[in-house]
């Protein structure tokens, strides 16, 4: 049962990326297995025609990568791509809109960005917050995202919600909480395979198309639209 949607992650990533597609891959380099099969990046450049990538951070060892040292909050580059993908990036920024603004820069017309992070909803940060315990143990997380306020972040900035896919668990951690994970990890998938996917998933896939029309601060401040921003 472990196995359960174990690279659903990278799947979901991959089947949207195509032979002849312009990857723009952003926070390439945070990966400990950056040398095996399972890093998004190496996939990636496997199966698209041309894939870029941007971090804060320059690899830990030389590569053969197209790397960009910069900031995603800031994009600034002479290309436009079919896929620009997100992983496990928005929660960790203090101006998410501004990302979303620099991705639309880097797009082709009604291109697509794909997004995933963590889940705020998953029974397991109820149940740290009941004990007293941060709903996270990553200290660099500054905020939660669910379908609602990623749709109307989305929407602000000239983006469609296209597909939500929740991600089942998968263990992590280290060698002594090896077993409290893997039983985590059986009641999650339970949960998973029950139909209750909203509170039993760690981590949620969202693809966002970029449309021809934007929504405007005009029409922000008209109330017609994104009108909780002004509430």
């Amino acid at each position: 049962m472990n196995n359960i949607g174990k690279n659903k992650r990278v799947d979901l990533i991959l089947q949207e990326i195509k032979e002849t597609d312009s990857v723009l891959n952003l926070g390439c380099t945070g990966y400990d297995y950056i040398e095996t099969n399972l890093c998004i990046h190496d996939l990636l450049c496997k199966k698209a025609k041309r894939v870029v990538g941007v971090d804060l951070c320059p690899p830990d060892k030389a590569t053969e990568y197209d790397i960009v040292i910069g900031n995603v909050e800031s994009l600034d580059l002479d290309e436009k791509f079919d896929v620009i993908v997100a992983g496990e990036i928005i929660e960790h920024l203090s101006n998410p809109g501004t990302f979303l603004e620099g991705t639309k820069n880097c797009l082709k017309q009604n291109s697509t960005l794909l997004l995933t992070t963590p889940n705020p909803w998953d029974w397991t940060r109820f149940l740290r917050a009941v004990l007293g315990r941060p709903s996270t143990p990553i200290k660099d997380h500054v905020s939660w995202y669910d379908t609602e306020t990623i749709t109307n972040l989305a929407e602000c900035h000239g983006f469609k919600l296209e597909q939500v896919e929740h991600l089942p668990r998968v263990p992590y951690g280290n060698t002594s909480q090896q077993f409290i994970e893997r039983l985590v990890c059986i009641i999650s998938q339970v949960l998973y395979i029950l139909g209750f996917k909203k509170i039993s998933s760690m981590g949620v896939f969202y693809k966002l198309r970029l449309e021809k029309k934007s929504i405007t601060y005009e029409k922000i401040q008209n109330k017609k639209e994104c009108d909780f921003l002004v509430k």
